[in-house]
């Protein structure tokens, strides 16, 4: 067999196994990006939109041609827009893991190092959060009852305990006080 016939035969099969692959290939991952295939559908409208304008100015198509045209790709780009808007927000893992570094360089910039976790979600929390930075539940929660207590509260209004994280005065705060003596 001669050189010329074995590259003519490799080119062969390098253009026909795609095509006989293609109903096998695994379209799991196109399912999981809906968000990046509504943008390649919108870029690939305007692109035909710019052309068909430019289609236009050239004389290449008639006018009546490129009204009806231009309205079906307008439609088109319409409703890759609104898969857009109704596609999942792309968020990567790395996001997450970027916006906690990002926290903790702010936090160590200002002194401030983790009180605790988060009863809810187990994340680190710290001592100026009145809030889980990544579930948004309270993190001034009574240790004793599991009541939700004011960021300046020494204790508890609920069951009158010291509320963890404040020092004890030796005297019970304003508000038990005044239950006491009352």
């Amino acid at each position: 067999m001669s050189a010329g016939a074995i590259l003519i035969g490799l080119a062969l099969v390098v253009m026909i196994v795609p095509v006989i692959a293609e109903p096998f290939r695994d379209t799991s991952r196109d399912r999981s990006r809906p968000r990046q295939k509504a943008e390649e559908e919108y870029r690939a409208a305007l692109r035909a939109l710019r052309e068909l304008d430019f289609d236009l100015q050239t004389e290449k198509i008639a006018v009546e041609d490129h009204n009806q045209l231009r309205a079906d790709l307008l439609r088109r780009a319409a409703h890759a827009l609104q898969a857009l808007d109704d596609a999942p927000p792309a968020i990567d893992s790395r996001d997450e893991e970027i916006e906690q570094a990002v926290r903790r360089l702010r936090r160590a910039r200002q002194g401030l190092s983790p009180s605790g976790r988060c009863q809810s979600c187990g994340m680190e929390v710290m001592p100026d959060d009145y809030f889980c930075p990544h579930c948004g539940e309270s993190t001034r929660v009574c240790q004793s009852c599991g009541a939700v207590y004011a960021p300046g509260d020494s204790y508890c209004a609920c069951c009158g305990t010291l509320v963890q994280g404040v020092p004890a005065l030796g005297q019970p705060g304003p508000g038990v006080r005044g239950m006491v003596e009352g």
